[in-house]
């Protein structure tokens, strides 16, 4: 099904995206956390790769194709592959999504990427045969085949000024195909209500789902400090401060702060909710344990 029908059946959407660090022995870890998710399934899940390849790298998207058709076939779950925009061969592109549409995808996550410098694009075999992300969505949407997601990012910029640009920037990606968006991980709803709202008053039809991030070690708390410091509530980036040496205390405090982002959101009548998971099974089953009780709590929403 395409994602963009599940927001005209439901109420509430629910993902995932996994973060694997290699496709090489991936399987078995994103087998693993789909097995801890105590019988809840997402409406569709996506996964990150370490190298930011995407599924259009030519010499790996096969492997990569195989495991969101095992995904899906195997657990019935809708699967999201990644397309980078930055340095995609056209042709190798042509080839990859049709091999998607025969394999009946629906979906596609354009993603803006990271520009390689010239030596890199001859050495990966890639090129510049779009200029920006836009002209990657229109060309796959006049294909007629995908439901087309994209991001946005709300907490990227702190300045109402910067918002706008990026909410421009959304507008643009709508009338160039896209249908559906995804924020990238948002750890002050305050934030997402405003950002939304000037969203709103662009009377723009179009479900975003917003990104929840449980910090659960040291590594990423470091990123906080380094990314979100300024966008993270003070209280409660004072307590996993607090127990950044006590391995266990920051990740139940991790835990419990996204949980609780994740039932003001749906009772705040959120489109949707993309959880961002690592390789820690225990995470992943108590994430979605209090999911269940949150689900119950609001009427099944």
């Amino acid at each position: 099904m395409r994602i963009s029908k599940l927001f005209d059946e439901k109420d509430l959407v629910i993902s995932i995206e996994l973060y694997s660090p290699s496709c090489i022995g991936s399987r078995d870890y994103i087998f693993r956390t789909l097995e801890a998710m105590n019988g809840l399934k997402p409406d569709y899940m996506s996964i990150t790769y370490r190298d930011f390849r995407g599924i259009n790298n030519s010499i790996t998207y096969k492997e990569d194709m195989k495991c969101l058709l095992d995904i899906r076939d195997d657990y019935r779950i809708e699967v999201l592959p990644h397309i980078i925009g930055h340095n995609v061969n056209k042709e190798v592109l042509c080839e990859i999504i049709q091999e998607v549409y025969e394999n009946q995808i629906e979906n596609l996550l354009i993603l803006q990427g990271k520009e390689l410098l010239e030596k890199d694009l001859n050495k990966k075999g890639m090129s510049k045969d779009f200029k920006d992300i836009l002209e990657l969505i229109n060309f796959i949407d006049k294909k007629n085949k995908f439901s087309i997601s994209s991001v946005c990012y709300p907490d990227t910029f702190i300045s109402q000024k910067d918002m706008e640009h990026d909410v421009n920037n959304i507008v643009k990606k709508v009338k160039s195909g896209a249908s559906h968006f995804i924020c990238k991980p948002q750890f002050n709803n305050s934030n997402i209500y405003s950002y939304i709202n000037t969203i709103d008053q662009k009377q723009l039809k179009i479900p975003i789902e917003v990104g929840i991030l449980p910090i659960t070690n040291f590594m990423q708390l470091k990123m906080l400090n380094l990314y979100f410091n300024d966008l993270i509530p003070s209280k409660v980036l004072k307590m996993l401060h607090k127990y950044a040496n006590d391995e266990k205390s920051l990740r139940d405090i991790g835990i419990t702060y996204a949980l609780y982002q994740i039932e003001e959101l749906i009772y705040s009548g959120i489109d949707g909710i993309h959880i961002y998971l690592i390789d820690d099974p225990y995470v992943t089953k108590r994430i979605f344990q209090g999911l269940n009780k949150i689900l119950r709590k609001n009427n099944g929403r």
